[in-house]
């Protein structure tokens, strides 16, 4: 009479897998960690590079609203086509104004104005900001911040050209 072998108990199956989800979550916890690290801190430097540009933005549109009134004038007065030149001081004023009105509620935003060249006879602007980024869940892996970089330029257009524009 053939007899089949016995089937293991479920018991006996289990306890030839104990240990095995310690060893799966040992694999994937760390991995889970970083690219949880990876969404935060990648969403966080995205969000401040978004941020640094809409500060070289506002800047550099802010530096081309000065216009030197003295040297209009001066054109006006001899009767040709008026000159806009830009005020350089009063527009370098208002872009560091500007950079300081975005930083007033944040202390951890680093974000300054790294240069700011206004062209007075060109009438353009053009601003470049820096801010670090602290990271929060990349120190594990050595990494601690980044420093992101944001340029805009602005040009002050005036009149209406022979397009309608």
């Amino acid at each position: 009479m053939n007899r089949l072998p016995a089937r293991p108990t479920p018991y006996a199956r289990r306890a030839a897998d104990r240990g095995a989800t310690a060893v799966f979550m040992a694999i994937i916890a760390p991995l889970l960690i970083v690219l949880a690290g990876v969404v935060v801190d990648g969403g966080h430097l995205i969000l401040e590079r978004r941020r640094a540009q809409a500060v070289a933005d506002s800047a550099a549109l802010g530096s081309t609203l000065y216009i030197d009134e003295d040297a209009f004038a001066t054109s006006w007065d001899r009767g040709g086509l008026q000159q806009l030149k830009l005020k350089d001081d009063a527009g370098r004023q208002r872009a560091n104004d500007l950079v300081g009105l975005y930083r007033q509620g944040d202390s951890f935003r680093a974000v300054t104005l790294s240069s700011l060249t206004i062209d007075t006879n060109g009438l353009k602007a053009t601003a470049v900001t820096q801010a670090y980024v602290p990271f929060y869940f990349m120190p594990i892996i050595d990494l601690f911040g980044s420093t992101v970089t944001a340029r805009a330029q602005s040009q002050l257009v005036y009149g209406i050209d022979r397009a309608g524009q």
